[in-house]
């Protein structure tokens, strides 16, 4: 994450019991030439993290898998760095079955998508102001450690969003076969102010 001429690195550390989950932040010291520990928010769980650049600051989002005792989540922080103060705040939490991990990308209409990947689906946010508002869903082959990351590619961009999985995934099996899935890309239409996302199999 980048905020003026600072770099920080963003580091999640998973709940345990009796302790909370944590996100530390690490900030670049030129005169050292390392990366010194800035800040610590806690979290309820913590298992993944993203953050982009938007406008004079930062959006970060939290990941927190499902566990026993809580359901899955995002959570969304705004972060500032003014006057070598860096500023974290809570902005947002979105509930998302199964949510396994997300990723932020500037969509060609220079939004802002949050994309979050579930064991099946990749469901699509976007940044309107203050807030992220669902856009819509993308269903993808079931795995059960799946991996999606979107990114702009090209001049004009192209939205793209290659998917791959291990372990295939069945919500109405209670076993699951252990075997790499074909890879999937994902790329962006726009057709008046809707967005299509056919698929190309790798």
């Amino acid at each position: 994450m980048n905020l003026g001429s600072t770099t920080f690195l963003l580091v999640v550390e998973h709940q345990v019991p009796h302790t909370p989950g944590k996100l530390r932040v690490y900030g670049h010291d030129v005169s050292t030439d390392k990366m010194v520990l800035v800040t610590i928010v806690e979290l309820w769980g913590g298992d993944d993290v993203d953050a982009i650049t938007e406008g004079n600051g930062a959006l970060i989002a939290v990941t927190s898998r499902a566990s026993t005792l809580t359901n899955a989540t995002v959570s969304i922080f705004t972060a500032s760095f003014n006057n070598q103060i860096l500023i974290i705040e809570a902005l947002q939490t979105i509930h998302v079955s199964e949510a396994y991990h997300c990723s932020f990308s500037v969509m060609p209409s220079g939004e802002i998508g949050l994309f979050i990947q579930t064991l099946n689906r990749i469901h699509l946010y976007l940044w309107k102001c203050v807030k992220f508002l669902y856009a819509r869903q993308i269903i993808t082959p079931g795995a059960v450690w799946p991996s999606s990351e979107a990114f702009l590619y090209g001049d004009p961009g192209v939205l793209l969003i290659p998917f791959s999985g291990y372990g295939s995934w069945d919500p109405f099996s209670k076993e699951h076969t252990l075997y790499v899935l074909n890879s999937t890309l994902y790329t962006a239409i726009y057709r008046g102010d809707t967005v299509i996302l056919p698929s190309y199999l790798l």
